[in-house]
């Protein structure tokens, strides 16, 4: 819903410029001498067609003339023309009934003796300047957004993706570590398959992972190739092997998406028992 709520109000936003954009046209044509009401509405017509905008509704206002005065070459010059273009929300919406399809979206442009940007003096530079006055470009507000509504589901995965990554990576680092050092503890004379357990949980622990998550495999073979159940009876040159491992869901920061293993394991360290 977020995504589609970014689309709509970009594309509402988009619209809403070239609305404007396109009751300035429409100003620049009426601003010209002699210019009638409907050549006003068909410019503003025009270039709503050439951006794929449809359905659009033009009236034109002659705001300080005569009540009764709805012609644009009837009025002199310096009468103010107001030109109000809308388009209802169905006809430019890219996500069906996310806004009210009944409402319409509007913009206006007032002219007072030439278009709004290009005021003038008198009656003839009125008419050379509005040929002279630029094209003014319509706001590129909307369609970044639209554009940011397409790309942030991406970000985000990119983001997470990144995230997720760079944990199982630090927790297969710790897991490691944590192998190796209880390893080296299991092979001393007086120690046995509880200290290297102990061992390894509180040097995870020490890195926030709970000692009740992990996991740690000990096999014990003496040299005659026999499993023992216990490091602490071993005789010297016995192989002791250590792997400790967690469930992924006991070290990430979020909802796991791209680690797909239910567990994160250290490699298998060997050491000969002393």
């Amino acid at each position: 819903m977020l995504i589609f709520g970014i689309i709509e109000f970009g594309r509402a936003y988009m619209v809403l410029q070239l609305l404007t954009e396109s009751a300035r046209v429409g100003c620049r044509q009426g601003v010209l001498e002699g210019t009638t009401t409907q050549q006003i509405k068909d410019a503003a017509v025009n270039y709503l067609t050439a951006v794929g905008i449809s359905g659009e509704s033009v009236k034109v206002s002659i705001n300080d003339g005569a009540g009764n005065v709805t012609e644009a070459s009837a009025v002199p010059a310096y009468t103010e023309i107001t030109v109000v273009v809308s388009v209802t929300v169905s006809k430019t919406s890219w996500v069906p009934n996310f806004l009210d399809p009944k409402k319409s979206l509007a913009a206006s442009g007032p002219c007072v003796a030439s278009e709004a940007a290009c005021r003038e003096t008198s009656e003839r530079k009125r008419t050379d300047e509005a040929a002279r006055c630029p094209h003014q470009r319509p706001g590129r507000n909307g369609i970044v957004a639209v554009e940011f509504a397409v790309i942030a589901p991406f970000l985000a995965l990119l983001f997470l993706g990144m995230t997720e990554l760079s944990r199982g990576m630090m927790v297969l680092k710790m897991l490691s570590d944590s192998s190796r050092m209880a390893c080296r503890t299991g092979i001393q004379r007086d120690k046995g398959n509880s200290d290297i357990t102990t061992d390894a949980q509180n040097i995870l622990g020490d890195n926030g992972v709970s000692a009740n998550s992990v996991n740690v495999t000990i096999v014990v073979i003496d040299p005659n190739g026999v499993t023992l159940s216990d490091s602490l009876q071993a005789p010297a040159g016995s192989k002791v092997s250590v792997q400790v491992s967690v469930p992924v869901s006991a070290v990430m920061w979020s909802t796991s998406f791209f680690l797909k293993s239910t567990w994160l394991e250290s490699q298998t360290v060997v050491m000969m028992k002393q």
